[in-house]
């Protein structure tokens, strides 16, 4: 449900109002190229818990951009990361809070079988 919403955030189709439903996208279709690319860029950042996420966060504002929705960075320069308050819709009537974080756990010394930074299918 997560990348269903994603994609069609990001697809440039007009957000669901608050009285609609999505319907999840059937697991045999394939994802939209554009969709692909997304979600590769967004995994080849490395932002390993203690490095800054900064380059992810610069890419998600230019994907927001292109879109009508409102938002604001809330950064903490100490540690050099940040984070995103995203508004879609209008701001006078009830919506929900989409919650995630862009940093993932070190991946040194694990045995990878492919690089965890690119995107594989």
């Amino acid at each position: 449900m997560a990348i269903d919403f994603v994609a069609r955030l990001f697809s440039g189709d007009r957000p669901l109002r608050a009285n609609e439903t999505m319907q999840p996208a059937r697991i045999d279709q394939p994802l939209d190229n554009d969709i692909i690319d997304i979600l590769a860029r967004l995994i080849a950042f490395d932002t390993t818990s203690h490095k800054s996420n900064l380059g992810i966060i610069a890419y998600i504002e230019t994907l927001l951009d292109r879109q009508v929705v409102t938002y604001r960075r809330v950064s903490d320069p100490a540690l050099g990361k940040a984070s995103l308050w995203v508004t879609i819709g209008p701001s006078d009537v009830p919506g929900y809070v989409l919650s995630a974080h862009t940093d993932v756990v070190p991946v040194d010394g694990q045995d990878w079988t492919s690089d965890p930074y690119t995107l594989t299918q």
